[in-house]
């Protein structure tokens, strides 16, 4: 029987010292389900010492990203306040197991999302949405497998943010361009990202769902992103605008 609490403190002993799989490979018989079971343990293990659980993230949202990260399904992971920033913070290269970004929306909620819930009941949810970059361990993704990848908590290592959120009424044309220092890494304008955050928000309440828990009043969720994952140089300056949910920025310095 697999030993879900050991194999959680272990990822969680590499996430904190940024060591990529030197403590910690899944075992080769753990499942998409057992790889959930120890992120969710390793999660439950940063609670009861004294993190504060804030949301969630979606990833693997768009096929590209599923090419890119070797899975065929979207994946979930963990949000804690420690990790937030706001638009403006300088980091170091040096707190991160090989950086890499997304830029993408993410949605503050003001009542329950349940499974099931109709579009209008999503939107109706929602306090508003917002850009954010998203900050990866992307060094993690060695064994590249879906195991791996659920098991360190889908890669996430942190996430900047715009400013105050905005109500929106449903679906609808939006866009958003990615910077990286001088580089235009990806702009996308449509209706891609406003039906990939009410994707997302489905998908993940019925898989919270199953494992008795549920998205809550005041929960923050990143839904993914429809470009890519994108590895960061430093030094350098991350950009993410767009024309309806704010822009956020974030310098990233070689030590």
């Amino acid at each position: 029987m697999m030993d879900i609490a050991t194999l959680a403190q272990r990822q969680l002993a590499d996430i904190r010292g940024l060591a990529a799989n030197r403590t910690f490979t899944p075992p080769d018989d753990c499942t998409v389900t057992n790889a959930f079971d120890i992120q969710c343990s390793a999660a439950m293990l940063r609670q009861e010492e004294g993190e504060t659980h804030i949301g969630y993230k979606v990833g693997c949202t768009s096929p590209s990203t599923q090419r890119q990260l070797g899975i065929t399904h979207p994946v979930f992971g963990h949000l804690f306040e420690g990790e937030q920033h706001s638009t403006g913070v300088a980091l170091s290269a040096s707190s991160f197991a090989g950086l890499g970004i997304e830029g993408e929306l993410a949605v503050r909620l003001r009542a329950p999302i349940e499974p099931g819930a109709s579009v209008d009941a999503i939107v109706d949810a929602l306090d508003g949405v917002f850009a954010v970059i998203e900050l990866h361990h992307m060094d993690f993704l060695a064994p590249r497998s879906a195991a791996a990848l659920i098991c360190a908590n889908a890669i996430h290592a942190g996430v900047v943010r715009s400013g105050p959120p905005t109500r929106i009424d449903g679906s609808g044309p939006s866009s958003m361009t990615i910077r990286i220092g001088d580089q235009e890494v990806s702009t996308v304008e449509g209706s891609e990202h406003l039906d990939t955050v009410l994707a997302s928000l489905s998908w993940l309440a019925g898989e919270l769902h199953s494992r008795g828990a549920r998205l809550e009043p005041g929960q923050t969720v990143l839904c993914g992103t429809v470009s890519g994952l994108y590895p960061v140089v430093a030094p350098a300056r991350i950009t993410v605008t767009t024309d309806r949910f704010g822009d956020v920025v974030c310098d990233i310095a070689d030590r």
